[in-house]
């Protein structure tokens, strides 16, 4: 699979996993919970995501405040897009090649000791958990795994 198809699934993912709050059940969402992790409310995550960097293995997304979308891999690869959260919490982007807005209104998201992990609909964790830095951070991170095992 190209880079470009592994950014742009990525960042449908991301998108899709930011959305507004669904009240469900779910064995991997539960155990989340149980281990102390919040939720984040749809209203809370422009603030949270505005001028830092979503960060997870092998990927740094960072969300600039001027509406910016930087994505950056490890190797260095790199894409922007814009970006916006609409009134509702729904997260949408403009897509690379299209220049069409795909807005994702799915998906919940939990913290729990600095590491975020978002969940699909049904309960399901998406697929990786991530930490939040501050600006545009473009040294590497500890993974959000490593830190999950850790504590």
């Amino acid at each position: 699979m190209s880079r470009s198809a592994i950014v742009l699934l990525l960042s449908l993912w991301l998108g899709g996993c930011l959305g507004p709050d669904f009240v469900g059940a779910g064995t991997e969402r539960a155990a989340f919970v149980e281990a102390g992790a919040t939720r984040i409310a749809a209203d809370q995550r422009a603030t949270l995501l505005a001028g830092n960097t979503l960060v997870a293995e092998g990927v740094r997304v960072h969300y600039a405040p001027d509406g910016r979308k930087i994505i950056r891999l490890d190797d260095g690869f790199t894409i922007e897009r814009a970006w916006r959260v609409r009134d509702d919490g729904v997260m949408c982007e403009e897509l690379t090649v299209s220049g069409a807005e795909v807005c994702a209104d799915q998906g919940i998201l939990y913290e729990r000791d600095g590491v975020f992990r978002a969940f699909h609909l049904d309960g399901r964790a998406s697929a990786m958990a991530f930490r939040i830095a501050p600006g545009d951070a473009l040294q590497p991170v500890a993974p959000a795994e490593e830190a999950l095992a850790e504590g």
